[in-house]
Order: structure tokens, then C-alpha cells, then sequence
């Protein structure tokens, strides 16, 4: 009897539970981090070699927008905005030389100069207010800068961080593969997954092989299968160090595009696809050294604010036979996602959020902190002035206004000057004093991030990965 009333009372006690949680009247919601995907290599964005077939059929069912910025040219900031709504120096997730995560400490004392900041203790995540109005939420990441110790996770359910290796992350056909797995075993309650694709990041290819004496005995070779999108006549094997890193870039993407290929096949399948809102956007682009785009002596990212980097691919395919297609050329960026879709859900925003629902009015800012050995020349080829300095950017229109820590301002004409090798400082010296004026007011009105609170140290294995990856150099 006694067993009989405790069970009835758990009984009670869940049902009472269960009726607290706000049943979800909404979407499912998928989004979708191409990490280090430029715009201008897919097809949706006018590429013309075939890297992005999958993705280009989704864009076509989706509203593409063609003036999305970045808030940042790398990973943890970027991602922390799309989950707050939030500028990186409101929202604290960054490089940081007094931050409490000691990034290489765990390998070396040389590496012990590396420190950053997770998001801060107090900050309220989307996936934590899609959660407490009862949807799933699940995350799957395969770059390292998302591990559970930055703070990304922050909300989720299920958060997924295994596999990240030291050579390219963590392949997009696993990222698929468990996306499947989580969409089978929530498809019968309303979901929110995000997906974390990294492929296109460097290294693209495998090293050359060596012979017993160190030399290269043959050349490098793709990570992926690059003839999909070798332009026609063209031979990989006799092109320059420059035409490969493209071709390898773009197989990169064109394997990406074929595991989220997969996935939308199978939501199709699923009878999902229609009903769930899927946002895709990259967390930032890469120079690739291109000087015809004028990008000479320039490579990788998270060095500067160049267009190639901060000017991103987003499109966002609405839920229902009615979403809204096309191009849209409203100015949009990375915090505008939290609003989006607490807007549609009529979920309170969380106080001091910098985004607006995609297409509100507002600045197109992005700026970028980094570490002081970052800012020193190396080597018999400096780094070009744009890669020196901590730096601040608004975009106004065609206008682009840079500033930096090393005093190379600059005032970018877009329209006419698509590459930014020409600074029209001194020719439009008064906009680009309103520029810096309008930008300095506005970062210096936004909100200290609040304390990180007691945080976990990377340990060796994690910071293995960054070094492997590239982010722990070896200058001191």
C-alpha cells in the first residue's frame, strides 16, 4: 500500500512538472555554422565551379541575404553572438591576455600566453530560453573553439563535442551521421539543433609525403576528392602553391555541401523538412592570398576585418509552404538570430541585446581583440598593415570605416572599391570622422560583459587540438 501512495505521488509530482513547462508552439529550428566558408565560393553568391550544389537548392528555398556581416573574423566570438544576441565586448567570449582560461598551459609554459574568456556566467543563451519553453536542444560541433570549455554549450541538452581531431576538426559525414541520429530521436517534439560544420578550415590538404632524409617525394594531396570543381582544362598537378590551396579550399566545401546534402535528404524523407526553419550561415570567412581580389600576402582569418572574412554567406529557409524566397539586401548580422526567433515565438528578449529581428535597422559593427604577440612582425615578410593591430569596423552603406589599435585607419568606398586596396581617408576625411565618431559611441555605450565565475582549464587533449590546428603558434 505504502509503495502504491509513493508511487501515485511521483505520478502527481511529474504530472504537476510537466504541466509548468510551457508547451512549445513553434517551429523546429536548425541552424547551421559553415566555419570559414567565404560567400564568394558558392553558388548561391554567383561562384561559378560547382562547390555548393546541395546548399544552393536549399538557398533557393530560402530567403538569401546579401549584406550579412560577421561580428568577427574567428570562431568563439562569432558563435557567442549568435547565441546572445550580443557584440563580442558585450558579451566577453574572446582572446583575452587576463583571461582565466589558460589555453596551453596544460602543454607548456611556452604556450602559456595564450588566454581567453568563455561568455560570461551571467549571460542567457538561446538554446537556455528555447529550452525553458520546452523545446529539445541539441548541439554538434566539430571545431575546437567550440568545446565544452568556451562555454558554448551553455543550455543545451545535449551538446556533442567528441571527434575534433588535430587534423581537420571533426569530419562533416559525423557531424551528419549524429544530426541524424538526434533528429530520429526527437522528431515527435519540437527541436532545436545546431549544427557545426568545419571542414573548410585549413589544412585543406595533406602535407607532401617524406623520404628517409626529410624531402618531399611527391606533392601534397586534397583532404577530399577535388575533381568536382577543377575548372575545366585545368591540371591540379601543374598549377602554382596559390591555384591548389583555391582547389583544395573549394573541395573542402564541395564535401561539406554533400554531408548536409544528406541531411536535408533526410529531413525530406522525414516529412521535417517543410515545417523546420533552418538558418545557414557561415561564422566567418578566409583570405586566400588572391591577388586579384586584392588579397596579396594575405591568408587565413582572425587577423584583420577584410571583407573576405566578415562579409558571410546567411540564408534562412522559413517554416511552412509560405516562407518568404529570394534576395534580400537588408543589412544583417550574426546577432540578429537570438531576435529572430524569440520575435516569432514571442519569447521576451533578455535584456541588453544588440540584435534586432533579421531586417530591423541598425549598425553593421565588428571588431576584433586580440593577443599582444599577435601584433608583432615576424620574419623577413611582414604581415601587410591590415593584419597588425586590434581592430574596429562599421559599415554604412558603401562606406566601410576601419580602426585600429596601430593607427592604420582606414575609410573603404565598397561600391567602388570591392578588393579595399584604396583608403579614401584622406579624400573623405569629414565621413570618415563621423564614422569613427558613430562607432566609438557606440562600442563605448555597450554593456562591460559580466564575470566569468569559477571556470574549467582546457586540459592536454584539448589543448593538443588547438595547437594542432594552428592556434597555439610557438612565438612567445
Amino acid at each position: 500500500m505504502r509503495a502504491t501512495s509513493q508511487f501515485l505521488r511521483l505520478l502527481l509530482v511529474a504530472a504537476l512538472s510537466a504541466a509548468c513547462t510551457p508547451k512549445p508552439d513553434g517551429p523546429n529550428i536548425l541552424l547551421i555554422t559553415l566555419d570559414t566558408t567565404r560567400r564568394d565560393h558558392l553558388g548561391m553568391y554567383g561562384y561559378p565551379l560547382p562547390t555548393s550544389p546541395n546548399l544552393d537548392r536549399l538557398a533557393e528555398d530560402s530567403l538569401v541575404y546579401t549584406n550579412a556581416y560577421a561580428v568577427s573574423s574567428w570562431t568563439l566570438p562569432t558563435h557567442a553572438s549568435m547565441f546572445t544576441g550580443k557584440l563580442p565586448s558585450a558579451h566577453g567570449a574572446n582572446y583575452d591576455p587576463e583571461g582565466p582560461l589558460r589555453l596551453g598551459a596544460a602543454i607548456g609554459a611556452q604556450y602559456s600566453h595564450y588566454r581567453a574568456r568563455p561568455i560570461a556566467e551571467n549571460e542567457v543563451t538561446l538554446a537556455q530560453l528555447l529550452s525553458a519553453h520546452g523545446y529539445a536542444t541539441g548541439g554538434i560541433i566539430a571545431g575546437p573553439w567550440m568545446m565544452e570549455v568556451f562555454r558554448l554549450g551553455k543550455g543545451f541538452e545535449h551538446y556533442d563535442d567528441d571527434g575534433v581531431t588535430a587534423l581537420n576538426g571533426r569530419p562533416a559525414e559525423d557531424v551528419t551521421a549524429r544530426a541524424i541520429e538526434y533528429v530520429d530521436e526527437h522528431r515527435d517534439e519540437p527541436f532545436f539543433l545546431f549544427l557545426n560544420y568545419y571542414d573548410p578550415h585549413s589544412p585543406t590538404w595533406q602535407d607532401a609525403p617524406l623520404d628517409a632524409q626529410g624531402n618531399p617525394s611527391g606533392p601534397p594531396k586534397p583532404l577530399h576528392d577535388w575533381r568536382p570543381v577543377v575548372p575545366s582544362g585545368l591540371d591540379p598537378a601543374k598549377v602554382d602553391g596559390l591555384g591548389f590551396g583555391k582547389i583544395c579550399y573549394d573541395a573542402e566545401i564541395r564535401y561539406m555541401d554533400g554531408a548536409i546534402g544528406e541531411l536535408m535528404e533526410h529531413l525530406k524523407q522525414s516529412g521535417l523538412y517543410e515545417d523546420t526553419w533552418i538558418f545557414v550561415l557561415a561564422d566567418h570567412g578566409d583570405l586566400l592570398g588572391d591577388p586579384v581580389l586584392g588579397e596579396t600576402g594575405l591568408w587565413g582569418h582572425g587577423d584583420s576585418l577584410t571583407e573576405p572574412e566578415i562579409h558571410i554567406p546567411f540564408f534562412v529557409k522559413e517554416p511552412g509552404a509560405r516562407g518568404r524566397k529570394g534576395q534580400d539586401a537588408s543589412p544583417v548580422q550574426q546577432t540578429d538570430i537570438l531576435p529572430t526567433i524569440l520575435a516569432r515565438l514571442g519569447i521576451a528578449l533578455p535584456p541588453n541585446v544588440q540584435g534586432t529581428p533579421l531586417g530591423g535597422k541598425h549598425l553593421i559593427v565588428a571588431e576584433l581583440h586580440k593577443l599582444p604577440m599577435m601584433n608583432r612582425v615576424h620574419g623577413p615578410n611582414p604581415k601587410d598593415w591590415r593584419h597588425l593591430g586590434d581592430w574596429r569596423a562599421i559599415v554604412d552603406g558603401a562606406d566601410k570605416f576601419g580602426w585600429s589599435s596601430n593607427g592604420t585607419h582606414y575609410l573603404i568606398d565598397l561600391a567602388q572599391d570591392p578588393g579595399e586596396r584604396v583608403n579614401a581617408l584622406g579624400r573623405k576625411a569629414e565621413r570618415a570622422q563621423r564614422l569613427e565618431q558613430l562607432l566609438g559611441d557606440y562600442l563605448g555605450s555597450l554593456p562591460a560583459p559580466g564575470s566569468v565565475g569559477e571556470v574549467e582549464q582546457p586540459g592536454a587533449e584539448d589543448a593538443e587540438r588547438l595547437k594542432g590546428l594552428g592556434y597555439l603558434g610557438d612565438d612567445n
